[in-house]
C-alpha cells in the first residue's frame, strides 16, 4: 500500500463519497476563528485541507474518515491553528505540513498498515500522533516526522503490533519528542537531531523493540530509552556535543545498548540492563564525561573505550561470566571504578598510546574463578596512576603489565588458590621508578610471581595461610 503525495496533490476534484461539512466562525483571543468538519465513510477517498490564518483568522478542523485506502493530507500556514484527523481502517495514509506557530495537528489512526507522514516548520507547535492495529511483523503502520523550529512538542502512542516510528530530522532548539510503543514487533528510528536544549523520550514494551539514533548533535541535548521485552537493541551512532544526556533502561533477554562514537565534553551516559545475554559498546572522546554501566545478569558484557581527561567510569555487574573491558582511557586523571559480583567474571583495563597519567583506577571481584586484568604499558612515561584490586573468593587471578612511574599497586585476594601473576600465565611485571607496590593474600595454596624493574621503589608481600608461594625477583 502506498497513495503517495502525488496522487493526494492531484485528487482535489474527486468525489467525497459520505460528506458532511460545516463551517461556523467565532472570535478567539482577538483573532478571528473558523470551526468546519468533514466526514466520509467510504473506500478510496481524498481529502485535501488547506487552512492559511496569515491574514489573522485562526481555523479548527475535524476530518474524519473510516474504511480502506483513504488519504488525507493537510497544509496549514500561519498561527494558532488547530487541526485534527482520525481515520478508521486499513491502508490508509495521513499527510500533515504546518508552517507557522503555535498551531495544533492531531492524528489518530486505528486498523493495520497505516502510515502518518508530518512536516513541522515553525515555533512552539504540538503535533499529537496515536497509532493502534496489529500491522505485520513490523512492516505494518509507521509514523514519520521532519521537524524545523524551536520548542515544538511531538507525542506518539503506538499500540499493537508491527509500529514503526521515523523520526527523519529535528533542527532547533528546546524540541521534544516523546513516544511510547507497546505491542510486538516494534521499532524507533530517529535519524538526526541538530541543536541545543532537544529531549526525546521514548518507551518501548514487547517484542523485538529496536530503537536507533543516527546523529545528535549539539549541546544540553537528552535522550531516554525504556525497552522491556526481549530481543532488544538500543544504540545511539554518533553525537558530537558538550552537556549531552543518554540513558537507556533495558529489561529483557538478548539486549544491546551501544554508542559507537560519542565525541564532547561534560556528557552523561547511564545504560542499564536487567536479563540475559546482554552487552554494552561505548566510545568516547572528550573531557569530564561520566559513564555509568549496571547489568544484573548472566553472560553481560560491558566495553568502554574512552580518550580524555577527567571522565568517570562506573561499571556494576551482577550475575556469571560477565566481563568488563574499558581500554585506551588515554589521557590524565580518568576515574575508573568497576564492581563484580558472581563467578567466572573478566574486568580489564587497558590504557595505549598516549600518555595516561594521574588516573584511578578501583576493582573489586566477589566470587570464583574471576579475573582481573590490569595493562598500562607500552609508555613508559605514564606515571602517577593508582591500582586498587580487591578479589573475595577461590581460584581468582590477577594478570599485571605496569609500566611508568610513580605509581601507587595494592592488590587484597581473600580465598585459595588465588594468583597475582602476568600476562598469559608469565610472572607480573612492573616497571619504573618510584613504584609503590602492596599485595596481601589471606587464604592457602596463594602464588605470587613477577618482577619489578624499579628504582626508589617498595614491594611489601604479605601472605596469610598454608602452602603460599611468593617470588619476586626485583631489578
Amino acid at each position: 500500500m502506498k497513495l503517495n503525495k502525488s496522487i493526494l496533490t492531484s485528487a482535489i476534484a474527486i468525489a467525497l463519497g459520505t460528506a458532511s461539512v460545516g463551517v461556523n466562525a467565532e472570535s478567539r483571543a482577538g483573532v478571528q476563528l473558523v470551526e468546519s468538519d468533514i466526514m466520509t465513510n467510504a473506500t478510496g477517498n481524498v481529502v485535501i485541507l488547506s487552512q492559511n490564518a496569515n491574514g489573522g483568522v485562526a481555523s479548527n478542523a475535524k476530518l474524519s474518515q473510516s474504511g480502506d485506502l483513504n488519504g488525507l493530507q493537510v497544509i496549514v500556514i500561519g498561527e494558532d491553528n488547530i487541526t485534527e484527523i482520525e481515520q478508521n481502517g486499513a491502508d490508509n495514509i495521513a499527510l500533515g505540513k504546518i508552517t507557522g506557530n503555535v498551531n495544533t495537528l492531531i492524528i489518530n489512526q486505528d486498523g493495520d498498515m497505516n502510515e502518518s507522514d508530518t512536516t513541522l516548520t515553525g515555533s512552539g507547535n504540538i503535533v499529537e500522533l496515536s497509532m493502534s492495529g496489529s500491522g505485520f511483523q513490523g512492516l505494518g503502520n509507521q509514523i514519520i516526522n521532519d521537524i524545523e523550529g524551536d520548542d515544538n512538542l511531538i507525542i506518539v502512542e503506538q499500540d499493537g503490533g508491527g509500529h514503526w516510528l521515523f523520526n527523519r530530522d529535528m533542527n532547533g532548539n528546546d524540541n521534544e519528542i516523546s513516544a511510547e510503543q507497546t505491542g510486538d514487533w516494534q521499532e524507533a528510528h530517529f535519524e538526526s537531531v541538530q541543536g541545543d536544549s532537544n529531549e526525546i523520550v521514548l518507551e518501548q514494551d514487547g517484542y523485538w523493540n529496536v530503537t536507533r539514533v543516527t546523529s545528535i548533535t549539539g549541546n544540553n541535548n537528552e535522550f531516554e530509552a525504556e525497552q522491556s521485552g526481549d530481543r532488544n537493541v538500543a544504540n545511539i551512532f554518533e553525537m558530537n556535543g558538550d552537556e549531552n544526556s543518554i540513558s537507556i533502561d533495558q529489561e529483557g533477554n538478548n539486549n544491546w545498548a551501544g554508542s559507537p562514537m560519542l565525541m564532547g565534553n561534560g556528557n552523561s551516559m547511564v545504560m542499564n540492563q536487567v536479563g540475559d545475554s546482554n552487552h554494552i559498546d561505548i566510545d568516547a572522546v572528550g573531557d569530564d564525561n561520566e559513564q555509568t554501566v549496571n547489568q544484573n545478569g548472566d553472560s553481560n558484557a560491558a566495553y568502554s573505550g574512552v580518550m580524555g581527561v577527567g571522565n568517570e567510569f562506573t561499571t556494576t555487574q551482577i550475575g556469571s561470566e560477565n566481563s568488563s573491558h574499558i581500554a585506551n582511557f588515554d589521557g590524565n586523571m580518568n576515574d575508573i571504578d568497576v564492581t563484580q559480583t558472581g563467578d567466572g567474571n573478566t574486568s580489564v583495563v587497558q590504557s595505549q598510546g598516549n600518555p595516561s597519567d594521574g588516573n584511578d583506577i578501583d576493582i573489586m571481584q566477589d566470587g570464583d574463578f574471576n579475573d582481573a586484568v590490569i595493562g598500562l604499558a607500552s609508555i613508559l612515561e605514564t606515571s602517577l596512576n593508582t591500582i586498587s584490586l580487591s578479589q573475595l573468593g577461590d581460584d581468582n587471578s590477577v594478570d599485571m603489565l605496569v609500566e611508568g612511574n610513580n605509581h601507587s599497586i595494592n592488590i587484597n585476594q581473600f580465598g585459595n588458590e588465588n594468583m597475582v601473576t602476568g600476562y598469559d600465565g608469565n610472572s607480573m611485571l612492573v616497571g619504573g621508578d618510584g613504584i609503590s607496590l602492596t599485595i596481601y593474600q589471606d587464604g592457602n595454596g596463594n602464588i605470587v610471581e613477577g618482577n619489578i624493574i624499579s628504582g626508589a621503589g617498595s614491594i611489601f608481600v604479605d601472605q596469610v595461610g598454608d602452602w603460599n608461594h611468593a617470588t619476586i625477583d626485583q631489578q
